[in-house]
C-alpha cells in the first residue's frame, strides 16, 4: 500500500513539476505571441490608414482630371480637334451638363469646319 501512495505521490510531484515548467515556459511564448497579435492589429490599423488614404487621393485625382478635361473643353485658345478629344474623354469619365452641352457645340463646330475645308 505505502509503495502505491509513493507511486501516486511521485506522479503528482512529477505532474506539479511538469505543470511548473509549461507554465514557466509558456509566459514567456504567450507574452511574444500577444505581442506579434498586437503588431499585426497596429499593422492592419496603419494599411486601413493608407487605403483610406489612397482611395481618397485616387478621386480627388480623377476629380481633378475631370476639371482639367473641363477646362480643355471651355477653352478658347486650343484648337477644336483638342477640345472635342477632351470633352468625349470627359463625358466617357461620366460628366455631363453645361460641360457635355459645350462639347456637343464643339462636335458642331468641328463638323462644320471640316465641311468648309472640303469644299
Amino acid at each position: 500500500m505505502t509503495d502505491i501512495i509513493k507511486d501516486w505521490g511521485a506522479l503528482a510531484s512529477s505532474l506539479l513539476a511538469i505543470f511548473g515548467l509549461i507554465m514557466f515556459v509558456g509566459k514567456p511564448i504567450r507574452k511574444f505571441i500577444k505581442s506579434h497579435k498586437d503588431a499585426d492589429a497596429a499593422q492592419a490599423s496603419t494599411i486601413k490608414s493608407m487605403q483610406d488614404t489612397l482611395e481618397l487621393h485616387t478621386a480627388h485625382n480623377l476629380d481633378n482630371y475631370k476639371t482639367g478635361l473641363r477646362l480643355c473643353v471651355w477653352s478658347r485658345d486650343l484648337p477644336l480637334v483638342e477640345r472635342v478629344n477632351a470633352g468625349e474623354k470627359y463625358i466617357a469619365l461620366g460628366g455631363n451638363g453645361a460641360t457635355a452641352a459645350k462639347h456637343r457645340q464643339n462636335v458642331s463646330a468641328l463638323e462644320k469646319e471640316m465641311r468648309g475645308n472640303d469644299g
